[in-house]
């Protein structure tokens, strides 16, 4: 028996708690109410509970937007709706909705700190890596080998950084991925 510790995908709300607990190998963002996670080598879309709303049977699962999502079964690529049903394409490719709060990551003297629309300098720069904010957090780390964590829009920390990797707060959660 390896006793080997495997990286998972989980879900955190606001506050750093496990919504969904680290179980997938692969996670996208929540758009439309489904996130697409991956098992092994295929993906399906889970609903904000962690269920399996359209089970996992495609090589590949694009974001839901405007109720229809880009897939690839059997190596065609088609848009299904949110029941898994093929659907056809629609007139335009769907662009997804930028969910940004107004303070915009800014690299100075080598270091992330965020500015405000006039480039007022809000919260200092001591960051290695600084993403934009989102449903009023944003990721940050302070070192290129260290975790990630989430800070509010006064600079400080919404929970400890914790996370080897995440994505950004979309729909109230965050994809994480954690070893277990």
């Amino acid at each position: 028996m390896s006793t080997a510790k495997v990286m998972r995908w989980g879900y955190v709300d606001t506050a750093g708690n496990f919504v969904i607990e680290p179980k997938f190998d692969g996670a996208s963002d929540f758009h439309d109410g489904l996130a697409a996670v991956k098992v092994d080598w295929s993906r399906g879309y889970i609903d904000k509970s962690g269920e399996y709303v359209i089970p996992s049977r495609f090589e590949a699962a694009k974001d839901f937007h405007d109720g229809v999502a880009q897939v690839c079964l059997d190596g065609e690529w088609m848009y299904i709706d949110k029941a898994g049903a093929k659907v056809t394409a629609p007139q335009e490719e769907p662009e997804p909705e930028l969910n940004h709060d107004g303070l915009v990551p800014t690299l100075v003297d080598g270091k992330f700190g965020y500015a405000d629309k006039n480039g007022v300098m809000v919260i200092e720069p001591k960051y290695c890596d600084a993403e934009p904010f989102c449903e009023g957090l944003a990721r940050v780390r302070t070192t290129p080998s260290g975790k990630w964590g989430f800070i509010n829009e006064k600079g400080a920390y919404a929970f400890k950084a914790k996370f080897i990797q995440a994505g950004n707060f979309s729909e109230g959660l965050a994809r994480v991925l954690v070893k277990e």
